[in-house]
């Protein structure tokens, strides 16, 4: 007999006609039997009694005679009848006749791994449902910027055809995007320099031939120690709003263009994108009075609630002044939330705003504050992980 001592990996040595001649302790523990000896009784017949599809036997067996050697996933049937996926390494010697003599090999137990992929695509498909919920075309492409994933505002926005998206080709659909603009040379210089300097923010308009514009918005995507992951671009089709200013400021004086601006604000709908299981982002844009404080309110509470997050960011980079009615409005926002039995984080706190924020008094305990949308992200997927560790 053949030493099989290995405590941990499910080791055999069979004959080619399907007895086993050896087996170790790890290998009946894998399969259900209480002992070497015990299983080694049972199994009269591999083919029949272990596999559970016949013809991956027949399958191994002629790829031995072909190659002395196999690694394959096959599916095994236990003593008490249930199945379990296994990668087998198996290998055979020849008899100067080129007949098999023996078949020795380790096995080992798939299961986990199997379940985890499965966990994994399950929530990569949960997220991904999440984001093509946006209103915003969304893009996240890796550290080398090859595309990772994009949602379906973002194909319906760029028009982008059925075959490039199911190609999953970053050439043609990079192609089929710069044919649609203005000025592809102006788009290509930004995106090659935000590829060079990875920690940068931007934030710009861009001009479609067809006279459409979109906002362009790009963070890069960074954990807690700044390792440099990725970028994700965020598309707006503003045509409409601008085409609307542009009216506006032909048509009224300077009073009646800033309250046609605020009414035209209070009626775009606040984002809510969800970025991971449990954490949603609110990017705030222009100004904020009663009635969009409001709005974000309702917005706020309804996919706290909707999505069950836990951590709600509220980014106001793009806020242009943070007054006692902004501060009230976020104070307020932060304690509904609460209620809700969520966190609520502020990103994107400029100098200037942090020191209007003190001289106002607020009160900001309670809320989390970090000083960029992406350090904002990056914290809240560390706590996510830690969370899903602590589980």
């Amino acid at each position: 007999m053949m030493c099989l001592s290995v405590p941990h990996s499910g080791m055999f040595h069979s004959t080619p006609a399907g007895r086993f001649m050896d087996v170790n302790p790890a290998l009946a523990r894998m399969l259900g039997y209480a002992s070497t000896q015990e299983m080694i009784e049972t199994i009269t017949n591999i083919a029949q009694q272990l596999y559970a599809h016949k013809d991956e036997r027949t399958h191994v067996l002629k790829l031995l005679h072909e190659q002395g050697k196999v690694q394959q996933e096959v599916t095994f049937r236990r003593k008490d009848g249930s199945t379990f996926l296994a990668l087998m390494h198996i290998w055979t010697s020849f008899d100067a006749d080129g007949n098999m003599q023996a078949l020795v090999g380790f096995i080992e137990d798939r299961t986990e791994r199997q379940r985890a992929a499965t966990e994994l695509i399950q929530q990569r498909t949960l997220r991904e449902s999440l984001i093509d919920s946006a209103l915003d075309g969304v893009l996240v492409v890796d550290s080398d910027g090859k595309i990772l994933f994009f949602n379906q505002p973002f194909v319906q926005m760029w028009c982008i055809p059925q075959a490039i998206v199911e190609s999953r080709s970053d050439e043609a659909a990079l192609g089929c995007v710069i044919a649609q603009l203005a000025d592809p040379q102006q788009f290509l210089a930004k995106v090659q320099y935000l590829y060079a300097h990875p920690t940068e923010q931007s934030r710009d308009d861009i001009l479609l031939r067809d006279g459409r514009i979109f906002d362009r918005y790009s963070t890069p995507v960074e954990d807690a120690t700044g390792t440099y992951y990725g970028r994700v671009w965020w598309f707006r089709d503003i045509t409409s709003r601008l085409q609307a200013e542009e009216a506006i400021r032909r048509s009224l004086v300077q009073e009646e263009v800033i309250q046609v601006q605020r009414t035209a604000l209070q009626e775009l709908s606040t984002p809510l994108i969800p970025i991971a299981d449990n954490v949603v982002v609110m990017p705030l844009i222009g100004t904020i009075d009663s009635g969009r404080a409001q709005q974000v309110m309702e917005t706020l509470m309804e996919g706290i609630t909707r999505h069950q997050a836990a951590m709600a960011i509220l980014d106001i980079t793009g806020v242009s002044v943070v007054d006692t009615q902004v501060a009230q409005a976020l104070v307020r926002a932060a304690q509904a939330v609460k209620l809700l039995g969520a966190t609520v984080m502020l990103t994107g706190v400029q100098p200037q705003m942090a020191q209007t924020l003190v001289q106002l008094g607020v009160d900001l305990n309670g809320i989390i504050t970090r000083s960029t949308l992406q350090a904002g992200i990056a914290y809240a997927l560390a706590q996510t992980q830690a969370e899903h560790h602590r589980r």
